[in-house]
């Protein structure tokens, strides 16, 4: 291979240097060019030592050259001191004041390409431009660019060799043109600017963009600075022309990569051909009278439990009002006038929200609606729609628009952040439906109970259902963590997904949902229906056990002073699961000592001598907080979350065991702790000793298949497991357990989780030490029993569910459960594995 320029990234940090160059290296499609790097000290502290900028820049030099990227002032003068000591480089070296971020992407793009030295140092000090452009920010007021490179040479640097020529060629035509739209949902972002770089680079042919919707002159296809300034989204036309000998193929390729979304999700409503024309672009689709292919048979729609339990009865549907989002807007022709309607629709919507959330039956539902009201108020988004009216949008228009750009911003962070977006979608809907003066989805008013049919329901509406008549709830997507699924489980109505089979089912049509067996089912054989085979709502006598009496452990799920004394009536042999993030979120600093002691106390205290396993602080993700959690994260599901946390401070913990500590102390109780998001033994270690220095028991959460797999040398630190089976399917099946397209994936029967599951309780079992499951699965009757025959000592689960559990679990002696548990593991997918054990599980008929 022709010799590539090397980059060299000399930082004060460690941690900062190995993160940019991870990121640059996700932009060359596993090509790099030679990278080195050069950061912090030998203690793991900040600083830069000149000697291994020396050795970092000899690795990576060649003939080509070497572009070095610093941090702060004194790493500049570590490399000057550095370049004393070189002995006769092979090649230049540039030192480059580029920003360290942006310029080291840029520059391993450009290097990766085979670009030259001089290239690659233009592209790195104009790694600012696109961003400068975006804000509005000038060059500078001195007469040049105050971001230009600041470049000082070894004894073998070479020029500048900046052509200065970033667009068309004057006013010559090109000899290939064509215009494209952007389909891909994010637009022209990093990876998509540097696929097309590659795409036009090295061609007999100089290719430029133009972005049609602006006013700027086209720039060069082969700069990264220069495609990232072309401020080009979704629905952004651009024309696409080049010069010279190999025009129409290269403006054929680069239109091919742009229609086809860059293999990157696609904007709502686009295609990947969206532009006209057959590209062949990966991700395009076939025509609409294709076959489809034999080898993918169409899949019926799959059934998704959101909420367990079985029900029968006739279907009604969510009548919808004129809330939807394409509500016309009431003209307004005074600004503040309209200014202070939006505004007054926002807070009518917050205060029935709060007033709702003081009404709810339990803490579950009481904390999703308190977090709703909170959206309805957030200022950033009442300042956002504000500024758009003030710019004379209408109220309607502005709200749309202000919440759509939030609940954009929640599906691109992923995780269970994104399950907030439909939070946001009901928050715009309520507003526009107290801009229009009228309610949007009407909930059924009805003394005969009914199955309930939806397309989707907002968590407000589900909170609003009466068990007593709604029997179920069916609709058409969702996922088992969304907050109107949290909701369903908590009010002990059954509640499922069905995708399209939702619009076979006339109006008052009987159906039969069993979400404990994954069906449903239109028009029921009588028998199923008759009210003799309903279920008599089991009870629990305090005692878990299989039917030869093997002990097992039902505990309860608990967040509030509510969930605690559902747990206690309901007959809970203990808490396996006191979360305790509610404590914390709202707030710009962590809650005192004082106020923490108060509220674990006041939680403790009503348990009496049940054991209470506590689960400390679970923030990030979706629990981000200002005073420990990054709100850039680039994926919060895989970023600083749980006892990840502890890196950056760990006081929080600190004060967190101390005032469970001390309010055990205070009224008796039996309290152990257990930290989430554990993938290594480090981390384990770490925690048993934060515990263990205010006197605790400590266990952790198996909810990565790293935990699951090291769980025997977990055990060699702490004194129990904690199964979270939610969050283990999901890293384990790399499937976002909030999408509801990939629901099948993060199934809890799925037999690879289940096996993982098996795992770890084996490696319990060896030691002797309890292993419990905490998560959704505990409280589905079947897999309950699956999951004791795997070996799990202990079942926490919502408390309503604590008798059917305890009911199932009671059909099936130990030796069954174990058969059971083996031939669900060996399955070949959940669908086979909930089937085969359903069947053998007896379950109480419908109510």
């Amino acid at each position: 291979m022709t010799d590539r320029v090397g980059v060299v990234v000399v930082s004060h940090s460690a941690a900062l240097a190995d993160a940019v160059v991870a990121l640059a290296r996700q932009m060359v499609d596993d090509d790099p060019p030679p990278i080195a790097v050069a950061a912090g000290t030998d203690d793991g502290g900040l600083g830069t030592d000149a000697m291994a900028v020396h050795a970092a820049i000899e690795e990576v030099a060649s003939p080509a050259g070497v572009i070095v990227l610093m941090d702060l002032g004194s790493a500049v003068m570590s490399t000057e001191t550095a370049l004393e000591f070189l002995d006769d480089p092979p090649g230049p070296i540039r030192l480059v004041a580029a920003p360290i971020v942006e310029g080291t992407v840029a520059a391993v793009v450009q290097a990766a390409l085979g670009s030259d030295l001089d290239t690659v140092v233009r592209e790195a000090a104009r790694a600012l431009d696109a961003k400068r452009d975006h804000l509005g920010e000038a060059p500078g007021t001195d007469g040049h660019d105050q971001h230009a490179p600041v470049e000082r040479s070894s004894r073998a640097s070479a020029g500048d060799g900046d052509d200065g020529d970033d667009g068309d060629d004057g006013d010559d035509q090109p000899d290939a043109r064509e215009e494209v739209i952007v389909v891909n949902r994010d637009g022209f972002h990093a990876r998509p600017a540097a696929a097309l770089v590659r795409a036009a680079t090295g061609r007999d042919a100089r290719v430029t963009l133009a972005n049609l919707d602006g006013d700027a002159a086209p720039v060069r296809a082969d700069s990264l600075s220069a495609v990232a300034g072309l401020d080009a989204r979704a629905g952004t036309r651009l024309a696409v022309a080049a010069h010279g000998p190999g025009a129409a193929d290269a403006v054929a390729d680069v239109v091919a990569l742009v229609r086809g979304g860059f293999g990157e999700p696609l904007a709502d409503g686009a295609a990947p051909d969206s532009a006209g024309g057959d590209t062949g672009a990966p991700g395009a689709e076939p025509e609409e009278d294709a076959p489809w292919p034999d080898w993918a048979p169409r899949r019926a729609s799959q059934v998704v439990v959101l909420a367990p339990g079985r029900a029968v009865g006739p279907a009604v549907r969510v009548a919808r009002g004129e809330a939807s989002p394409t509500t016309p807007d009431a003209a307004g022709g005074d600004v503040e006038a309209e200014v202070s309607r939006l505004r007054d629709a926002a807070t009518a919507v917050a205060k029935d929200l709060d007033s709702r959330a003081e009404q709810a039956p339990d803490d579950t539902t009481r904390d999703v609606l308190a977090a709703t009201a909170m959206l309805a108020r957030d200022p950033d988004l009442l300042d956002a729609a504000t500024s758009q009216v003030r710019d004379g949008t209408t109220a309607g228009t502005a709200i749309r628009r202000a919440t759509d750009e939030v609940a954009t911003t929640f599906r691109r962070a992923g995780g269970r952040l994104a399950g907030r977006q439909r939070d946001v979608e009901d928050i715009r809907d309520r507003v526009l439906a107290m801009l229009a003066g009228h309610d949007g989805a009407a909930l059924p008013d009805r003394d005969e109970p009914f199955v309930l049919l939806a397309d989707d329901l907002a968590p407000v509406d589900a909170a609003g259902l009466d068990p007593a008549t709604c029997l179920a709830l069916v609709v058409r997507t969702g996922t088992p963590t969304s907050h109107t699924a949290v909701i369903a489980r908590a009010r002990g109505i059954p509640a499922i997904a069905v995708g399209d089979r939702i619009d076979d089912v006339p109006d008052g049509a009987t159906v039969l949902v069993d979400a404990d067996a994954a069906r449903f089912t239109v028009d029921p054989d009588e028998g199923a229906t008759d009210p003799a085979t309903r279920r008599i709502a089991p009870t629990f006598d305090g005692t878990g056990r299989t039917a030869d009496d093997h002990r097992v452990a039902l505990l309860a799920n608990v967040g509030g002073p509510d969930d605690v004394a559902a747990a206690v009536d309901a007959g809970a042999e203990g808490v396996g699961l006191l979360r305790t993030e509610l404590l914390f979120l709202g707030r710009t600093t962590p809650p005192p000592m004082e106020e923490q002691t108060a509220t674990y106390r006041d939680l403790f205290a009503p348990l009496g001598d049940r054991r209470i396993v506590v689960r400390t602080l679970d923030a990030g993700s979706d629990k981000p907080l200002p005073f420990v959690t990054d709100a850039d994260e680039p994926n919060p599901a895989l970023g600083v979350r749980g006892i990840r946390t502890t890196r950056f401070d760990p006081r929080l913990l600190d004060t967190q065991l101390a005032a469970i500590a001390r309010a055990a102390d205070e009224v008796a109780a039996d309290v152990v702790v257990m930290a989430p998001m554990v993938a290594t033994v480090d981390e384990a270690e770490l925690f048993a000793a934060a515990a263990a220095s205010h006197g605790l028991e400590a266990g952790v959460m198996v909810e990565t298949p790293a935990a699951a797999l090291m769980a025997d040398r977990l055990l060699d630190h702490v004194a129990f497991l904690s199964v979270g089976t939610n969050d283990l399917a999901q890293y384990t099946l790399a499937a976002d357990r909030l999408d509801g397209r990939l629901a099948d994936l993060t199934d809890p029967w799925q037999p690879t989780v289940l096996d993982l599951v098996g795992r770890t309780a084996a490696a319990a079992t060896a030691r002797g030490r309890p292993v419990g499951v905490c998560g959704e699965a505990a409280g589905d009757p079947a897999l309950a029993v699956v999951l004791v025959g795997a070996g799990v000592t202990s079942l926490s689960m919502v408390p309503r569910a604590i008798p059917a559990v305890a009911a199932a679990l009671a059909t099936v002696p130990l030796d069954r459960a174990r058969e059971l548990a083996t031939a669900a593991r060996a399955a070949t997918s959940a669908h086979e594995a909930r089937s085969l054990v359903r069947d053998e599980v007896p379950l109480p008929p419908a109510t």
